[in-house]
């Protein structure tokens, strides 16, 4: 019988969840998966604890970032995939290297209010938001 802890792996269906374990999660819920093997650049936000393979890179926030904001990070991580294939692996040190192009306040911070607003002004929003009261 498998676990309740949900395995990221390299995969761009599912959220990036190939299977359930019974380890304890190593990863928070509110954090950024992206596997640099398999389907490379597959961005994905996590909404629960979890457990990642190593195919996968786990982006989490400096500081606090909304589920909103951090769903239109991954679709604009998900544009820069195409760049990257097996034979040239998007691994830690490229994705250092990799500028995401992402809204701005007149400060030249992020614009995660501007970010956050935008993903729930979309059409599917409302699914998203009946999802988190489930």
């Amino acid at each position: 019988m498998p676990g309740a802890t949900r395995f990221i792996g390299a995969s761009e269906k599912n959220n990036g969840i190939t299977d359930l374990c019974d380890l304890q999660p190593i990863f928070e819920a509110g954090t950024l998966t992206v596997p640099y093997n398999g389907s490379v650049g597959f961005a994905f936000y996590q909404d629960e604890p979890y457990w990642a393979s190593d195919d996968v890179q786990v982006l989490i926030p400096n500081s606090p970032v909304d589920k909103w904001a951090l769903l239109f990070v991954s679709t604009m991580i998900r544009f820069e995939k195409d760049r990257f294939t097996y034979g040239y692996k998007w691994n830690l040190a490229r994705m250092k290297a990799t500028t995401i192009h992402l809204p701005a306040t007149p400060a030249g911070d992020p614009d995660w209010d501007h970010m956050s607003a935008y993903m729930r002004g979309l059409p599917f929003s409302a699914a998203v938001a009946r999802s988190e009261e489930a």
